[in-house]
């Protein structure tokens, strides 16, 4: 074999080696968000037992026809910056949305 062949064959599986590694690094790097369903894309009913589930008492006055539709928008604000502030006049609706805010994060960071 002369050298220059045999150079083009170690270079050749060498960028095989780098690409099969830096494959299956990303096929094990998911993000931990995916990994549990994405909250904001289930149905306004399963979001409504969401909360229920966490334990999230629902006011009488927003036990209505948009509460899947309310709770489902807030749990999506909520996904897409965790820190976002609510201007909500009515203190009973702010510590509804501040509980599924709670719920949301703790949703998110426990495995």
């Amino acid at each position: 074999m002369d050298k220059k062949l045999k150079s083009f064959i170690i270079v050749l599986v060498l960028i095989l080696l780098i690409s099969s590694v830096v494959v299956f690094a990303m096929l094990g790097c998911e993000n931990p968000i995916r990994q549990k369903p994405i909250l904001s894309e289930m149905s306004e009913e399963d979001c409504v037992e969401f909360i229920k589930s966490r334990g999230i008492v629902i006011p009488d006055d927003l036990n209505n026809n948009e509460l899947g539709a309310f709770v489902k928008s807030v749990i999506a604000s909520i996904e897409k910056n965790p820190e976002k502030n609510f201007a909500i006049s009515y203190t009973i609706t702010l510590e509804f949305v501040e509980d599924i805010r709670q719920a949301v994060i703790d949703y998110y960071e426990k495995d």
